[in-house]
């Protein structure tokens, strides 16, 4: 009996959250030099990972996070060949499953390498090179002003669909990158407004230094 359509996209969706939710910051640094648990801390993102066990050791998990969105968007376009709406579908899952990994009950990371990994590979299957540049420009801008990677994301991920629908008037991806950006948004709002007291300000909270690490 043929599997239908929509039964091979929600196959392609969940497939993308369960990639989502491999946790590499947990896994990996203990590969590479062996870190111990309590070292890596309960962040389960690459910056975390940087911050305390160096460059190494983030830029891998940080490679593995964007790969896990990748395959996932990989896996729906071209291993599966789902429409276009399970492929958006199958990289927000992938993002949520970071933000929510079902192997750490349900605990995760910021997202942010993960949803890199999803757009770099979504957007020029479709046909979205220009867009795909502004963004990632608006990412070298900010980081460079600012030296913030977060705040580089935050604002690009803003003007993302504005990108989108002014340039292509793409409603499906349109949506998408608003849906990104809301479930984004809703993960980091707690620990964004720990940051924005702790820095004492807008000025201080934009151009807090995200790469510095935490000294022992």
């Amino acid at each position: 009996m043929a599997i239908s359509e929509t039964a091979i996209g929600i196959l392609a969706v969940v497939l993308a959250y369960l990639l989502g939710s491999i946790p590499s910051a947990r896994l990996l640094p203990r590969l590479i030099n062996n870190a111990e648990r309590h070292r890596i801390g309960r962040g389960v993102g690459a910056l975390n990972v940087y911050r305390q066990l160096g460059m190494v050791s983030g830029i891998t998990v940080m490679i593995a996070d964007m790969a896990k969105g990748a395959a996932a968007v990989g896996a729906a376009y071209w291993l599966l060949g789902v429409s276009q709406i399970f492929s958006l579908l199958a990289g927000l899952a992938a993002v949520a499953g970071h933000l929510w990994m079902v192997f750490l009950k349900f605990h995760g990371g910021g997202g942010i390498a993960t949803c890199l990994g999803v757009l770099i590979t979504l957007l020029p299957v479709y046909g979205y090179w220009p867009e795909l540049l502004f963004f990632l420009a608006i990412i070298a801008v900010v980081v460079v002003i600012t030296r913030n990677v977060v705040a580089a994301i935050a604002v690009a991920q803003f003007f993302l669909p504005f990108i989108i629908w002014f340039c292509t008037h793409s409603l499906p991806v349109t949506i998408f990158s608003i849906a990104l950006d809301v479930i984004m948004g809703l993960k980091r709002l707690p620990s964004l407004r720990g940051d924005w007291n702790r820095e004492g300000g807008l000025k201080n909270f934009i151009f807090h230094n995200s790469f510095r690490r935490t000294r022992r």
